[in-house]
């Protein structure tokens, strides 16, 4: 009887628990619905209700601000400051205003750049006219990757579907260049793979493509076509005319096409065919060849930039899925911006030095 009595007693204790863990799972269903639910919400209602903007408290005595080099993640940035021939690259969280020295050098910072991600930073520095270095960091500013190259100029663009590959262009002091691509998960410069490219500003376009813009002789001086190459150089095609910037991220790719000097059309494009088109009036003369700025947001699916109101220049936020723009602040002169992943801060100025906090609905 008394066996029967602690059998039965266990199996209460078992369903018991089972219920508990079938109560739990579904509770913690519930939520992540619920969750999933508030995020898709927070991007079908991202609507723009103010937006403010204030210099950023970077400045210490001593030290010289440099610039300002874009977002980490939603709250922190990474910005150069020197001091008595050191120069430092801090992070800063721009929300509880905390400042940190990442990474220390006695090398000149010229550039600095964050990968797709964020989980990288390529640092570029150097010391003479003769002698430059690229190093990798990690967010954190761990080194991973250092090397020195023969080049005081470089351009470069990340892969944004693998964060250790980069497209890499040296310039020489007859202004030659050379084209690599460069994984820094090698060891050693000697093993970078060499390109021949006909244009040294190429971007990764897919995996296995790169994209640039082949300028034409009888066009506007600072337009071309904008072409797609094959890393292996055996298949090029043209995608548009009259391109004087383009930005290729991981699932979209934009470009400024001239329409007429009083017209132009930023176009979207999805897996090579057409998305949207977004006009925008400007002035071939006024901008004196010049590229206009702007930033993409693909988490967002948002595009920013600068268009002409009257006299005015505004800062609008432009949706390439919904075809739907925003005013973000009037009044603004143009000039460089980078955007938070969610999109809600931006860092303004040529510099950078700015923070413009966006308050939404």
């Amino acid at each position: 009887m008394k066996g029967r009595k602690e059998v039965k007693a266990r199996n209460s204790i078992v369903l018991f628990c089972m219920c508990l863990l079938i109560f739990s799972l579904g509770c913690e269903k519930e939520k992540s619905q619920e969750s999933s639910g508030e995020e898709t919400a927070d991007e079908e209602t991202f609507k723009v209700s103010e937006a403010v903007i204030e210099p950023l408290p970077l400045l210490e005595e001593d030290f010289l601000f440099e610039s300002s080099h874009g977002w980490l993640n939603d709250d922190t940035i990474i910005f150069s400051a020197n001091k008595d021939n050191e120069y430092y690259l801090y992070s800063y969280n721009v929300s509880t205003e905390k400042k940190e020295v990442i990474y220390q050098t006695n090398k000149i910072i010229a550039e600095a750049s964050i990968s797709p991600n964020g989980h990288f930073i390529l640092l570029y520095t150097f010391e003479d006219d003769d002698q430059a270095f690229i190093h990798i960091l990690t967010a954190e500013g761990e080194e991973q990757y250092t090397m020195s190259v023969p080049s005081r100029e470089i351009a470069y663009s990340w892969n944004p579907r693998t964060e250790t590959k980069l497209v890499l262009n040296l310039f020489l002091e007859d202004w030659t260049y050379r084209t690599f691509i460069l994984d820094f998960e090698k060891e050693a410069m000697e093993e970078m793979e060499e390109m021949e490219l006909s244009q040294p500003f190429a971007k990764w376009y897919t995996e296995d493509e790169f994209i640039y813009i082949q300028l034409d002789e009888e066009g506007p001086e600072t337009a071309g076509t904008l072409i797609t190459e094959s890393v292996q150089g055996h298949s090029i095609s043209a995608m548009l005319e009259n391109v004087i910037t383009f930005n290729s991220g991981e699932n979209v790719l934009v470009a400024a096409q001239i329409v007429d000097e009083h017209l132009l059309e930023y176009v979207f494009m999805i897996d090579g065919n057409e998305k949207n088109r977004y006009a925008v009036e400007w002035s071939m003369a006024d901008m004196m060849g010049m590229n206009p700025e702007y930033a993409l947001n693909e988490e967002r699916h948002f595009f920013y930039t600068f268009i002409l109101d009257g006299q005015v220049n505004q800062l609008v936020m432009y949706n390439y899925e919904t075809d739907e723009q925003q005013l973000i602040m009037e009044d603004l002169e143009m000039a460089p911006i980078a955007v938070s992943p969610n999109g809600k801060r931006i860092l303004y100025g040529y510099s950078l030095e700015n923070l413009i906090e966006v308050s939404v609905e």
